[in-house]
């Protein structure tokens, strides 16, 4: 007997291998699944300009990387100690404007390179709703605390929302003309826009990502309907009621694994989660022989796995691991 409603859905329009290099954008909940990735040494960059939760901040950051123009200093505010950026969140806040601006630039230029060789990205939409700073006419990616008097909160309809996602396609295809394009839609509640207000934000995200994947232009992940229908139940959702609990994370990596990855790719990251816990490990003596020898046995297993699968994450993990043996052991 089955007591509960299981989401079943088309068969992938591809699948990811231990090699395959993705980029994630968006919401938390895209970074949620990101860092998953990460443990499983999957070749994956998460969120490059922090947390975004509309589609037309998203669209906006990225059409500020790809311009490769120095950006305008509009986009730059001191309050505090501290400069901000209102395309990106306090990630990128700096105690001086200068270096603020320079970090920013860093990360645009490593992030056009990243997507002109990522195999897919990922973008994981929360919210149609976006703030307007009103002084400068410009969707802010973050208000960063800033009074409320300065934004004017926009409603984005299915149109808009279109718009503007086919416009990230585009400038993503624009970079990398192969690129798989997947979009998801956040399973986080906005409950300060009401339960009511929530579902429609909701149902217009879902009705715009529909309109693209019909022309065939990307694909769609089912995050938010394993959590509102597989996991319909509060002891999947955080302390705050609105936030998916570890438990429900887990539970919706394991439905990308098993939706999206081939059988070797299942078998590396099983390797590799094993490999990242046993490194989570925190010694009394870190200088102790025993501790030494621990990590060389994690070494020896990685250099392994390295064998079969020369993914560039575990690659890197190797290389930072063997840094550290060499300061151990002087």
């Amino acid at each position: 007997m089955e007591f509960r409603t299981k989401i079943k859905w088309p068969e992938p329009a591809f699948t990811l291998s231990p090699l395959t290099r993705m980029t994630m954008l968006g919401s938390c909940f895209a970074e949620h699944i990101g860092h998953c990735m990460e443990r499983g040494m999957m070749d994956v960059c998460v969120n490059p300009f922090g947390v975004l939760y509309n589609p037309v901040s998203i669209l906006a950051v990225l059409k500020e990387a790809v311009s490769g123009k120095e950006p305008d200093r509009r986009l730059f505010f001191d309050f505090g100690d501290e400069s901000h950026c209102w395309l990106t969140d306090s990630s990128f806040s700096c105690p001086e404007r200068g270096i603020c601006v320079s970090k920013f630039m860093s990360v645009c230029r490593e992030t056009v390179e990243r997507l002109q060789t990522t195999d897919v990205v990922f973008v994981t939409l929360g919210t149609n709703r976006c703030y307007e700073l009103v002084s400068e006419a410009l969707v802010v990616g973050n208000c960063h605390k800033q009074p409320g008097a300065m934004f004017v909160e926009r409603q984005l309809n299915v149109s808009d929302v279109v718009v503007a996602l086919k416009e990230i396609h585009s400038l993503l295809r624009g970079l990398n003309s192969s690129v798989k394009i997947v979009w998801t839609v956040s399973p986080y509640r906005y409950l300060k826009y009401g339960f009511h207000g929530n579902q429609l934000g909701k149902s217009i995200l879902l009705v715009a990502i529909d309109e693209l994947c019909k022309e065939s232009l990307s694909d769609y992940f089912p995050a938010y309907e394993i959590m509102m229908d597989e996991l319909r139940d509060y002891r999947f959702y955080a302390d705050d009621m609105v936030h998916p609990a570890p438990l429900a994370v887990a539970y919706i990596w394991e439905c990308f694994k098993n939706y999206y990855f081939t059988p070797e790719a299942l078998e590396y990251v099983m390797a590799a989660e094993k490999l990242s816990k046993a490194l989570e490990h925190r010694p009394l003596h870190p200088s102790s022989d025993a501790y030494i020898q621990f990590l060389h046995k994690i070494l020896f297993n990685m250099e392994q796995l390295k064998q079969k699968y020369p993914t560039f994450a575990l690659t890197s993990q190797c290389d930072r691991l063997k840094d550290q043996l060499k300061k151990l052991e002087v």
